[in-house]
């Protein structure tokens, strides 16, 4: 599949391995993680190079939700860190699979890491305000909108999901 272009992402979440699961990592070229993923995942690479054999085995990005802290968006040789927001927090179910779909979504739209990573954190800010996690399943215009109301630039964002670049 990836000799035919294809992409894989892979939220391990918390990175809790079971024998034998770390050697499809080398298969995957978005990981997502959050601060108890990353620790763990820093204990599952106990070899020299650590997370950075991530990337000589393939993966092209590691990124590390910090919640309300942010974002760091880890390439080899670069990381990426994008603030957080400050939200009323009602929920945070969900707010990773937010997080991450949005972040691949955009990713179809434009070859932007940091792009994809803000509109990623303003959409998972915005799931943590109501109830379940079906609260962060809002369309584009709902994100845009919550951008507004948080005094961000929404025409860097708008202009890559209606030119489709």
């Amino acid at each position: 599949m990836k000799a035919n272009g294809c992409q894989f992402a892979f939220d391990l979440d918390v990175a809790d391995f079971r024998p034998g699961e770390r050697e499809f990592i080398k298969y995957i070229d978005y990981i997502f993680v959050n601060e108890i993923g990353f620790e763990n995942l820093n204990k599952e690479l106990d070899d020299e190079m650590g997370i950075h054999s991530l990337f000589a085995s393939g993966a092209k990005l590691l990124v590390k939700t910090l919640a309300e802290n942010g974002v760091e968006i880890i390439q080899a040789g670069k990381t990426i860190a994008i603030s957080g927001h400050t939200v009323d927090v009602v929920d945070v179910t969900g707010a990773g699979d937010t997080f991450c779909s949005t972040f691949v979504y955009m990713l179809s739209k434009t070859d932007d890491y940091q792009l994809a990573g803000e509109f990623a954190n303003y959409a998972a800010a915005r799931s943590v305000m109501g109830l379940g996690a079906r609260y962060g399943a809002a369309g584009i215009k709902e994100v845009l909108q919550f951008i507004k109301e948080q005094g961000g630039d929404t025409e860097k964002f708008a202009l890559q999901i209606d030119n489709g670049a």
